[in-house]
């Protein structure tokens, strides 16, 4: 067989359908995908996983086909370390507020046992024609990839698939997102250090309450211990701005309920924003960089910096 030719090509490579449990069977948040073995030695700009189950009973609804079908997502590069560590749930912000993906997509019928879908991706670089920021080739058993299903009980039957999006590209920097976990006592301002290890792309914090009275509230960030500014977005205060711009007129009806979904769940997160540009991005290597709290709740919070890391 002759070399593969990527110039000027973008070839999705597209792994079957494979099953995870049998028809009309259950799983729980045990379970554990690992498709490491799926994953291309080619360049990555973006990661794409479809889910599939069967409804049980009724329609299962959108949080029920993120919560029962992605708990978290963990990827790891022998040579760059790990790349993504995070919730489903927090993923879907990241690709609501940092790459403008409005929700992820869901298909399937209403009727009892008709099969749904829902499809994340990870995206290594800015968008999916980034050639600047992406994963680089990697030599065959040095990326692990693993999925950790939710419990299910408005789903069942489940399989998946998965695609990459290769690019003909040498990046100098992929993307990173893993997850900083705590649960801090109340009350007063508490501060995290954060990874020095790259280019800050924006940092999403996630409270379990609302932030104005939760353990996020009134993030600020200091360099070297010297305050910072930076720009922060209240995301409750855009989000309807937000919905108006990214859903289609058609079908608003059977949208509302999920925009409004969105917006309380919106009230739980800041995200701080330092731009796409390289140039612009925060860079903190060789420093000292962090987080500052003030926490009016004792409670479980998340810190997930999305860093652009030299390859």
């Amino acid at each position: 067989m002759g070399r593969i030719d990527l110039k000027g090509q973008s070839p999705r490579i597209v792994v079957p359908k494979t099953q995870i449990s049998a028809a009309t069977a259950a799983w729980t948040a045990n379970d554990f995908l690992d498709i490491s073995n799926k994953f291309p030695i080619l360049p990555v700009n973006r990661l794409l996983v479809t889910l599939f189950a069967d409804n049980v009973t009724d329609e299962a609804t959108y949080a029920e086909l993120l919560s029962e079908l992605l708990n978290t997502i963990y990827i790891k590069s022998t040579k760059l370390g790990v790349l993504v560590d995070i919730t489903g749930a927090d993923l879907e912000q990241i690709l609501r507020h940092v790459f403008g993906v409005p929700q992820l997509p869901v298909t399937g019928g209403s009727a009892d046992n008709s099969e749904r879908s829902i499809t994340y991706e990870v995206l290594f670089g800015r968008n999916e024609k980034d050639v600047e920021i992406g994963l680089p080739a990697h030599a065959i058993g040095s990326m692990t990839v693993k999925h950790q299903l939710g419990t299910s009980s408005g789903l069942d039957g489940a399989d998946y698939k998965v695609e990459a999006d290769c690019l003909d590209m040498s990046p100098k920097y992929c993307f990173s997102m893993a997850t900083i976990s705590d649960t801090p006592a109340a009350t007063g301002k508490k501060k995290y250090l954060l990874p020095s290890t790259g280019l800050y792309r924006g940092i999403l914090l996630f409270g379990t309450t609302a932030y104005e009275a939760g353990a996020i509230k009134e993030p600020s960030l200091y360099l070297n211990q010297k305050s910072m500014d930076f720009d922060v977005d209240t995301i409750p205060l855009l989000a309807r701005n937000f919905f108006d711009k990214k859903y289609p007129i058609v079908g608003v009806a059977d949208l509302l309920p999920r925009i409004e979904e969105g917006l309380n769940n919106l009230t739980k997160y800041y995200f701080i924003d330092f731009g796409e540009d390289i140039d612009g991005m925060l860079n903190p290597i060789g420093k000292q960089l962090e987080l500052q709290l003030n926490v009016a709740t004792a409670e479980a919070l998340r810190i997930i910096p999305i860093i652009a890391l030299k390859c």
